[in-house]
């Protein structure tokens, strides 16, 4: 499931990404959960796929992916960003439909948390 009891901040945790700016966005946005709400536009997880809507360029931009994520085999956790609790989902999906909207995981690494407040709420960052 995508998440089992709405957000919290405390659902956030860090992966092998250098991607902590981002992820302090979602630990912002998860303080007023409506934002983050706003950006899955549908939650097709029963079916394998789930579709997310991010403000990139001055436009609403809408992000279709699977929902297979990258998983560590020494581990059996997700290499990147994950939800501290195991059965939730929402912080992976959401970090990997902003990698694809940026072309890869990768370049992920190192940005601004204004970019990505921006990007997540569609309002401006100061």
């Amino acid at each position: 499931m995508m998440m089992k009891d709405g957000f919290s901040p405390g659902d956030v945790k860090q992966g092998e990404l250098g991607d902590c700016w981002l992820l302090g966005a979602f630990l912002t946005l998860a303080t007023n959960p409506e934002l983050l709400q706003n950006l899955i536009y549908h939650d097709g997880m029963e079916f394998g796929y789930a579709v997310f809507r991010f403000f990139k360029n001055g436009r609403w931009q809408f992000v279709v992916i699977d929902t297979k994520i990258p998983y560590s085999a020494a581990t059996k956790e997700p290499l990147y960003a994950k939800c501290v609790d195991p059965q939730e989902f929402w912080v992976p999906l959401i970090e990997k439909a902003y990698a694809k909207l940026h072309e890869c995981f990768e370049l992920l690494n190192g940005g601004s948390m204004n970019e990505a407040m921006v990007d997540l709420s569609g309002g401006v960052s100061e």
